[in-house]
């Protein structure tokens, strides 16, 4: 992933990662894992602080696995109020960092998501030791705690908790429409949102996008050090293929309301000379079967859950990629894995996704919902083979040169220089 020379001109550090999980999932677990690998591969040293759980992988480096929170799993304790604080504030994760600094100090901690698992208990232990400190976004959680200002409940975009809008998660239920878990979100509102914690504890954000800064800051939360940090991704596991012929489109996404499969497989009715494969499982796999069913649709494949070199074959084989959500999608590695693929991306025009695609370039647009406008780009990339192909290259390029490893490291060592420094001397 990144040169071995390189990585050697660069001073060695310990930089410890810390995440609610450690293990193969979703995007920011990857986030974790493979920022972890771009380190060791520089000659960086890394430590883990995350969760026991079965699925725990093992680290290279120093690690802590402590119990932890999960306001889905233990949904059974919300009644007693030992669990709702716990889920508000660990005071045993704070122990078990504050010991595990004082094993091994840091050069830098790289946070990532801690809600409801490690809690925000943990910036405490880092503030008491003068830790620097780079906070990741992965999502919207510092102002929402549904964590991507979407209800499930009404299928829609929902901005209701900005601007210290604290009983919203209450009256509104928007946490699996339960008021238990709703007052254990609305209490960590009224906790933390006001305090200096955030401000305190954490010497830099960064983002993948712009529009989630921008949001964020819309919202109510703001910060002196918020910047952009594009991810990367893999370009040797991630190339171009020759492509399907019929032509393939491929959509792989959990199959979840805020992801849009529905208007997905509603465009298809109106796609022809090529076939859809949907690589994902999810609580809409069912409801997406039945409409497809009932649309008669013959052009649409249920691959269900793929990985490794199975997903890499299809997202490179296909004529394009399909990125359809209903939600203020932040910065999503599938693109990027179709760009390395030399795969364009037709997508939603909404949160992150305008930033990430140039429209003609390396991909089209549609309106959010608009099953008539996904259609018209899909049957557009299908019909013009060559366009496609031009766009793919371009996509291919776009990672080359805006997200190979190489340069996420780079801006990523800028960024825990520049904490360094902001931590005020003692």
């Amino acid at each position: 992933m990144v040169s071995p020379s390189r990585g050697k001109r660069l001073s060695h550090m310990y930089i410890l990662q810390i995440h609610k999980y450690y293990r193969r999932g979703g995007g920011a677990d990857h986030c974790v894992l493979e920022t972890e690998r771009l380190l060791r591969e520089a000659g960086h040293e890394t430590g883990v602080f995350s969760t026991a759980r079965e699925d725990n992988l093992m680290p290279e480096g120093p690690f802590r696995f402590v119990p932890g929170r999960n306001l889905e799993r233990d949904a059974h304790g919300i009644r007693s109020i030992p669990f709702a604080f716990s889920a508000i504030y660990c005071r045993r994760a704070e122990r078990e960092l504050d010991s595990f600094l004082r094993e091994r100090r840091p050069d830098v901690a790289y946070l990532h998501n801690y809600h409801y698992h490690l809690t925000p208990s943990i910036l405490r232990a880092l503030r008491r030791h003068r830790i620097p400190t780079v906070h990741i976004l992965h999502d919207y959680h510092l102002v929402c705690p549904n964590h991507n200002l979407y209800d499930r409940r009404i299928r829609a975009v929902c901005e209701a908790c900005g601007n210290g809008s604290f009983l919203s998660p209450v009256r509104r239920r928007c946490r699996d429409g339960s008021l238990g878990k709703g007052m254990i979100a609305a209490a960590e509102l009224m906790l933390y949102r006001g305090r200096r914690l955030y401000r305190e504890a954490v010497q830099a954000y960064v983002s993948p996008s712009r529009f989630l800064i921008e949001k964020m800051r819309e919202m109510g939360f703001d910060h002196p050090s918020m910047d952009v940090l594009p991810l990367f991704v893999d370009l040797e596991e991630f190339k171009p293929r020759p492509k399907s012929d019929p032509p393939t489109i491929v959509h792989f996404a959990g199959l979840e309301p805020h992801k849009g499969i529905l208007t997905v497989i509603r465009a298809m009715k109106q796609v022809s000379g090529a076939r859809l494969i949907i690589a994902g499982t999810g609580s809409q796999e069912e409801e997406a079967k039945r409409l497809a069913g009932e649309l008669g649709l013959e052009n649409v494949e249920f691959a269900g859950y793929q990985s490794g070199e199975s997903l890499r074959r299809l997202i490179a084989e296909a004529t394009t990629s399909i990125q359809a959500p209903e939600w203020y999608e932040n910065h999503p590695l599938s693109v990027l894995e179709s760009f390395a693929s030399g795969t364009p991306v037709v997508a939603a025009r909404i949160g992150g996704l305008p930033e990430m695609i140039d429209a003609g370039g390396t991909g089209e647009f549609f309106e959010t919902g608009d099953a008539n406008g996904l259609a018209c780009a899909l049957n557009g990339m299908v019909s013009r083979p060559g366009h496609a192909a031009r766009m793919g290259a371009n996509a291919r390029a776009k990672a080359e040169n805006s997200h190979s490893p190489a340069l996420h490291l780079e801006r990523l060592l800028g960024f825990f220089a520049k904490a360094r420094a902001a931590l005020p001397r003692a």
